[in-house]
């Protein structure tokens, strides 16, 4: 019975033979992710604002101005995307920006972020659009710090920052997709070579008998 396995110099036999053939499958891998980037995937831009919570009355204590600053944080975070919050954003984005999505669609690209132990969190929203996205993020904002005012007494919301048009896409990223579609292409052009390999082992075999 013949032995199949292959060894080292089998594998870098069968590379150097299928250079070509790897090296094209790379390429093409990477015009693929190219053409992806460009025509196929939908380019999304991530606009953020930042807000800081300040409390307006003293507290009994510093241990306790903290914590009651990370309960806040966590239910302001709640109330960003809340149906009473949300609902007057989409419908001044429907009217000046021409967005054509729904409520539940404009509540799925919000998104807010916090760093423990701090005063300071941030409201990012992400669009097609870079300007309807800082557009939209800045009116989220203010639209929370009317309610939050005015259901949370003794502490407030400043703007530290507002939100401003990205200047590159969040995603899809070009590079990394770029990247992804030569890796792709690269494994398969060696799979290839390696299951050509047998095969041309075999028909040199043949031929020397």
């Amino acid at each position: 019975m013949k032995n199949r396995s292959m060894n080292v110099d089998d594998m870098m036999s069968a590379f150097r033979k299928n250079i070509w053939l790897i090296i094209c499958l790379t390429v093409i891998g990477g015009l693929l992710g190219v053409f992806a980037v460009h025509r196929v995937l939908q380019p999304t831009y991530s606009s953020t604002s930042r807000l800081m919570v300040i409390q307006t009355e003293k507290n009994s204590s510093k241990q306790a101005t903290t914590t009651q600053f990370v309960d806040l944080i966590t239910t302001y975070k709640d109330m960003v995307t809340d149906p009473s919050i949300v609902r007057p954003v989409l419908k001044e984005i429907k009217s000046t920006q021409s967005y054509d999505g729904s409520l539940a669609t404009l509540t799925r690209s919000i998104s807010t972020q916090s760093t423990a132990n701090s005063q300071i969190f941030s409201i990012t929203v992400t669009d097609t659009s870079a300007r309807r996205a800082a557009v939209t993020a800045n009116k989220l904002t203010a639209v929370f710090q009317e309610r939050a005012s005015a259901m949370i007494p003794g502490v407030k919301t400043e703007v530290l920052s507002k939100a401003s048009p990205a200047p590159s896409t969040s995603s899809p990223k070009r590079w990394i997709t770029v990247l992804a579609g030569m890796l792709v292409g690269l494994l398969i052009g060696v799979l290839i070579a390696l299951m050509r390999a047998p095969v041309e082992r075999d028909t040199s075999q043949s031929s020397t008998k």
